[in-house]
């Protein structure tokens, strides 16, 4: 059996993936988000590198005078605790963008405070499962020949084929997240 640490598809590898634009690239992510006034949203299934899209665009973000307040909402969870909310609320600062994870998550009263209590930052920008919480600012896809490309890239190989690809990635309903984790187990049962 296979070490974990040498599984290719371990989960500390896995960090190590970067959001691939498709068609778009970071610097036209950049210049759409600054056309929104940093107001935006970022909408695509579960596991379709959403929060992967965020964390790459904190840092040219920084190098333009922004600070990052990069908050998670987990499944289930539909609101801040108050504490938190008020803590926010007196720090808030123009010079800064909130990054929130999982919007969807909230309720249509807690999501109405948080959007008026962001006006007091520089941006506001979600990720989300669904369209209409603010303006789209690009929709992220996925697609079994992506899950087939990170896969190469982890392991340094094709380490599967297309049919397999599609098998896995379609078992996983299109969550390419989950669909690295399934490789994983795959690697370590020997079934790859």
């Amino acid at each position: 059996m296979i070490r974990a640490c040498e599984n290719p598809f371990v989960t500390t590898r896995l960090s190590s993936v970067t959001y691939r634009y498709g068609e778009s690239s970071l610097d036209g992510i950049l210049r759409r988000l600054d056309e929104m006034n940093y107001r935006g949203a970022f909408v695509g299934q579960e596991g379709s590198g959403k929060t992967t899209l965020m964390e790459r665009l904190v840092r040219p973000l920084h190098e333009k005078g922004f600070r990052i307040r990069f908050l998670l909402l987990k499944r289930g969870v539909r609101k801040f605790p108050a504490k938190v909310m008020a803590r926010l609320a007196a720090s808030l600062r123009k010079d800064e963008i909130i990054f929130l994870d999982g919007a969807e998550q909230m309720g249509w009263l807690a999501w109405r405070r948080f959007r008026k209590l962001s006006q007091k930052a520089g941006g506001l920008v979600i990720s989300s499962h669904r369209h209409g919480l603010l303006p789209t600012i690009m929709e992220c896809h996925t697609s079994p020949e992506l899950l087939k490309e990170i896969a190469a890239e982890l392991a340094g190989y094709d380490i599967i084929t297309d049919a397999r690809a599609e098998k896995i990635y379609n078992d996983n309903r299109g969550n390419i997240r989950e669909a690295l984790l399934t490789l994983y187990d795959m690697v370590a049962e020997k079934e790859v």
